[in-house]
C-alpha cells in the first residue's frame, strides 16, 4: 500500500495515478502461492502520480473590454498537502520500494530523486507489504534550495482571453518503480471465458490541508477503482476433434460376433479404432487486430460529358477516388515466462 500527498481530486484537472508498462505472462505457469515472476526487460511497471498545474482564475474583467463581459471562472488549485494510500489487490511486494522520484516538469527527463520538502514515504512499501503510503508536502516556493528543489511551485497558469487553457499545462509527477510481486496466484489458470488475469493497484487521497480532496485516483468504480500492474494470459490451448462413434461390448454378444472389451464395432483392419484426436496449439503473443496492408487510392467515379457515345472528362481533374491507407502493424500483446523471456514453443518456468 502506498500513501502519497496529493493534490484535487481524480477527473480533467486532478490528481490521477497510472501504471504502466503493464508486462503479460503465461497464466499455465502460476499456481497457488507461487514465486515472483521477473519483469522483462525494459518493462518495470512504473506506478506515476501526475499533479496538473494550478490554473488562475478568469474573472469578467480580464481583457479590460467593460462592454463585453466574459464568463467567470474560478482558479482550480492542487495546493496543500496529502496522503495517498496505494494498495495491491492479488499480489504483494518480493523486495523494498526503492524510493520515490519527482519531475517539476512532467517529463521523464527531468526525473530527480524526490526531496523531503516534496515527497516520501510515510509508511510500509517494504517486502510482504501489500500497500505503501507517501506524503506530498504543501506547494511552496519557500524551500527552493541550491539543488534545484523549487518543492511544488505555486505559480499558476493563465488561462487565455477565451476563457480557455494554453495547449501545454505542465504537470509535476511522483514515481516509483514497482518492486516484484510475491503471491500472485491471481494470475494462474486458463480461462476463455476469463482470458485476461491482473494483479492491481488502487490508490486513494487523504486530504491533509489546502485544496487537497479525498478521492481515488485509480480506475473507475466499474474496475473497482483500480489499474492493471501485471497481467496473464493463456499461452496453450486444448482442442478435441469430432469423436469417432463407435460401440464397445459390455457383455458378450455371439449373435453379433461381439466379445466383451475385446472387441470393437467399427474397428479398423489393424484392430484399432480413433476415438478423437486432442489438439495442443501454444502460442507466443495474443493478436488482437490483424495486420493491414497499405492500399492505394481508387478511382470510384469520373466525371466528364458523353457526346455522340463520346465520353470527355470534365476540367481538370475530373477522378473521385477512394483515399489511400497506411498499412497497420499488427497489434498484439506478448507473452512472457515466469523469467520474464518471450515464450516461444515451450513453457519454461523458474
Amino acid at each position: 500500500m502506498v500513501v502519497a500527498c496529493l493534490f484535487a481530486g481524480a477527473g480533467a484537472w486532478g490528481a490521477m495515478v497510472t501504471v504502466s508498462p503493464n508486462p503479460t505472462y503465461a497464466s499455465e505457469l502460476f499456481g497457488t502461492g507461487h514465486g515472483s515472476p521477473v519483469y522483462p526487460e525494459d518493462m518495470t511497471p512504473r506506478v506515476t502520480l501526475t499533479i496538473p498545474g494550478n490554473i488562475n482564475a478568469f474573472d469578467a474583467d480580464h481583457d479590460s473590454d467593460a462592454a463585453t463581459p466574459n464568463l467567470v471562472i474560478a482558479a482550480r488549485n492542487h495546493d496543500g498537502s496529502a496522503e495517498v494510500t496505494f494498495t495491491l489487490v492479488g499480489g504483494t511486494l518480493d523486495s523494498n520500494i526503492s524510493g520515490l522520484m519527482w519531475s517539476p516538469t512532467g517529463a521523464a527527463t527531468d526525473r530527480v530523486v524526490a526531496p523531503g520538502t516534496v515527497a516520501s514515504i510515510v509508511s510500509g512499501g517494504r517486502k510482504g507489504d501489500t500497500e505503501v503510503v507517501i506524503k506530498i508536502e504543501a506547494a511552496t516556493n519557500a524551500s527552493a534550495g541550491a539543488a534545484g528543489d523549487t518543492a511544488r511551485s505555486t505559480n499558476g497558469v493563465d488561462r487565455q482571453t477565451d476563457g480557455s487553457l494554453p495547449t501545454t499545462v505542465a504537470s509535476q509527477t511522483i514515481s516509483f518503480e514497482m518492486p516484484r510481486l510475491a503471491d500472485v496466484g491471481a494470475l494462474a489458470g486458463a480461462n476463455p471465458r476469463a482470458p485476461e488475469k491482473t494483479v492491481r493497484l488502487r490508490a486513494e487521497s487523504k486530504l491533509i490541508s489546502g485544496a487537497f480532496t479525498n478521492t481515488f485516483l485509480t480506475g473507475a468504480p466499474a474496475d473497482g477503482f483500480t489499474v492493471a500492474v501485471i497481467k496473464s494470459r493463456d499461452a496453450v490451448t486444448l482442442g478435441i476433434s469430432d469423436p469417432n462413434m463407435k460401440t464397445i461390448a459390455i457383455d458378450d454378444d455371439a449373435a453379433k460376433g461381439l466379445t466383451a472389451f475385446k472387441s470393437v464395432k467399427e474397428k479398423n483392419k489393424d484392430g484399432y479404432v480413433a476415438l478423437a484426436t486432442v489438439m495442443v496449439t501454444a502460442r507466443d503473443k495474443h493478436v488482437t487486430k490483424a495486420a493491414e496492408a497499405a492500399v492505394g487510392a481508387k478511382r470510384v467515379y469520373q466525371q466528364g460529358t458523353i457526346t455522340a457515345g463520346v465520353f470527355a472528362p470534365a476540367g481538370t481533374d475530373p477522378d473521385i477516388v477512394t483515399p489511400a491507407s497506411a498499412a497497420v502493424p499488427e497489434s498484439a500483446t506478448t507473452l512472457h515466462d515466469l523469467d520474464g523471456k518471450k515464450i516461444d514453443a515451450g513453457l519454461r518456468g523458474n
